[in-house]
């Protein structure tokens, strides 16, 4: 944007251009620390299954988002974060990024939770992880994303197909049964 400017100090397009590419900009700038309220899950390249995962988080209500650098629709779904948040802080759930990136993509996964400013636990799945991820969403070897799951606080996964932050309403239902 700075050779914009010095170029075309004069140019109309500059204040229409600057929303657009500051984020970019601000995505493959050196910063990578996460927003206040984001954590990575400790050792989570070792956690290998999904019962794994939730043990690390013993009588706690859990929100899992699965999702992906490379997805569209998951990164759509958080512009509808803050209702989330708000609605899963009320009935105190806590939320929990997974991402199947592969390991190539680890540094583009840790700038986009910046860049999306994603509250709450982040890990990216090993394969093993992301293999149980894949048999509980479908055991032929599939998985769509942006994927939810809603876990009970006694560690059983109530919904494997929970709503999304775009569909409140409904995850207020499904909500309401935990």
């Amino acid at each position: 944007m700075a050779y914009l400017k010095e170029q075309f100090p004069k140019s109309g397009f500059i204040t229409y251009l600057e929303p657009v590419i500051a984020p970019i900009e601000s995505f493959y700038s050196e910063n990578n620390s996460l927003p206040p309220g984001a954590t990575f899950v400790e050792n989570y390249s070792d956690i290998n299954s999904i019962a794994e995962l939730i043990k690390k988080f013993p009588n706690q209500k859990l929100y899992f988002d699965t999702w992906a650098t490379w997805c569209g629709p998951c990164r759509e779904e958080f512009k509808y974060k803050h209702g989330l948040y708000k609605l899963l802080k009320e009935n105190n759930i806590a939320v929990i990024y997974v991402s199947i990136d592969k390991d190539d993509k680890d540094e583009t996964w840790k700038k986009m939770i910046s860049l999306y400013e994603l509250e709450g636990r982040h890990l990216r799945a090993n394969k093993l992880l992301e293999n149980d991820f894949i048999k509980l969403y479908d055991d032929n070897g599939g998985i769509a994303i942006p994927w939810y799951l809603l876990v009970g606080k006694d560690g059983k996964i109530k919904y494997e197909h929970a709503a999304s932050a775009s569909e409140l309403d409904k995850l207020k239902e499904q909500i309401k049964t935990l």
